[in-house]
């Protein structure tokens, strides 16, 4: 008898897991855009290069979430300077996500390239064209499983942001399944002041314990992306192109936001307007500080600079001033706070937000000293999560990482004729003028060591 009723007992526990398996295993659902293998749209076109693809979504659950959700997307797409190809997934709320922006040097073609949250053959950014196997993208996929609904209208869109190149669009694919990629989830948040700490020790031990954040230069990514471009006769220069990425290890955000009067001078424009000297209007930006206390959050409000709208195809978001400074010094037996500049930089402008975030399994963040940072070592980690470049409000993370790819605009220094080849060392600085309060001021800074040899002297 007791044999028997356990028989059961286990049978009924089989019956009810294959129940719940099948209410909660829906097979992956696989989504084709509707125009493959058309021409790309050249930069120099009055389509201003840009070429959009619509993926139709059906017959999905109305929630996409950690559940069921995006997981992955794969694209074809042959083009004979892959450099100059910027791709975005835009989903039915708005909400969009770069693929891949510029990457691939002076190589060719995205051929039936995996971005997933995984990303076997790791970021886009260190991979080698045709790209070839399963690749982290240059955004955070998990941000589109937000709980939205995914039936309608999913919008891939390509912009061939150089002209003289022309290439085709082959096809993208939507994977559905219920391994979709996943989103942080913060302990510390607005809605949950009790999990947020101070330095790793609980907040109720503090009065007004201020959450700054604490910007800081991935040296190790400028390393592994310099270019150095040879003298151009027809140009009149050289060019030194670089990547640069920050990483946020503070224990609170980096938060700005504008006031929506946009300037030209003293002249109030309308944003995207075009100022006489040939600039955009610019509108002032206040950083918000989080201030917790035994009772919740306090907001302490500071002047932060200017930041642009700017208009022109790729980029079509918001830009904060001085955000970064590039010099090519020489070096010489003086410290080197008086080594000569060379060149500069102009000084880019960025749009802030979470492009990606510090993980264990990729050792991404590292700092100035090359000190690795993990999840554990970033209290308050994933607080309080910008997952676009609003006009309202943008800005990084807990553990958040921005990026800039040796291809985005402004990532270079021009090398006038008459630079000799040689040593010189490439300083990056973010925050130049300290504009943002940090917790920490005196690791903004990095020098990396370069040798020209590709110049006219």
């Amino acid at each position: 008898m007791k044999l028997y009723l356990e028989f059961i007992l286990l049978l009924l526990c089989v019956l009810n897991y294959n129940n719940l398996k099948s209410q909660n295993n829906f097979d992956t659902k696989v989504f084709t855009s509707n125009q493959n293998y058309k021409p790309l749209n050249d930069y120099s076109k009055s389509s201003n290069g840009l070429f959009s693809s619509d993926i139709i979504i059906n017959g999905l659950p109305n929630r996409i979430d950690k559940t069921f959700g995006l997981e992955k997307v794969q694209l074809a797409i042959q083009h004979s300077r892959i450099s100059d190809i910027k791709v975005v997934l835009e989903s039915p709320d708005g909400l969009e996500v770069w693929v891949s922006n510029r990457h691939g040097r002076d190589g060719a073609n995205y051929s039936e390239t995996i971005f997933c949250n995984s990303g076997f053959r790791g970021k886009i950014s260190d991979g080698i064209p045709p790209f070839v196997g399963e690749y982290l993208p240059d955004g955070i996929l998990s941000n589109f499983n937000n709980g939205q609904n995914p039936n309608g209208i999913w919008k891939l869109k390509v912009y061939d942001l150089s002209e003289g190149v022309t290439g085709i669009f082959g096809s993208v694919v939507l994977y559905f399944s219920n391994k979709p990629a996943i989103d942080i989830v913060s302990k510390c948040s607005l809605e949950n002041p009790k999990g947020c700490k101070c330095n790793n020790i609980n907040h109720k031990k503090h009065k007004n314990c201020k959450l700054l954040p604490d910007l800081t230069l991935i040296k190790e990514i400028t390393e592994k992306e310099i270019h150095e471009i040879p003298y151009s006769e027809t140009k009149g220069y050289g060019e030194l192109r670089f990547g640069v990425s920050t990483f946020n290890k503070g224990i609170g955000p980096l938060e700005v936001k504008g006031n929506n009067i946009w300037l030209c001078n003293f002249d109030t424009v309308q944003k995207g307007a075009i100022c006489h000297n040939g600039t955009y209007p610019r509108q002032q930006v206040f950083q918000t500080i989080y201030i917790l206390t035994k009772n919740g959050f306090k907001k302490e409000i500071k002047t932060a600079g200017f930041n642009a709208y700017d208009a022109r195809p790729g980029h079509e978001h918001f830009h904060s001033d001085d955000y970064v400074n590039y010099e090519l010094l020489v070096p010489s037996s003086l410290e080197k706070s008086q080594w000569k500049v060379a060149c500069k930089g102009t000084k880019a402008s960025f749009c802030i937000w979470d492009l990606s975030y510090c993980r264990d399994d990729l050792i991404n963040c590292k700092d100035i000293n090359n000190k690795l940072y993990l999840v554990n070592d970033l209290p308050n980690y994933g607080f309080k999560g910008f997952k676009d470049c609003l006009p309202e409000v943008q800005g990084l993370s807990v553990g958040g990482v921005d990026y800039y790819g040796e291809g985005f605009e402004g990532q270079s220094i021009l090398l006038p004729k008459g630079l000799k080849n040689g040593l010189y060392y490439l300083k990056i600085e973010i925050d130049p003028q300290n504009l943002f309060l940090e917790s920490d001021e005196t690791n903004n800074t990095i020098i990396v060591p370069i040798t020209l040899n590709k110049q006219k002297d």
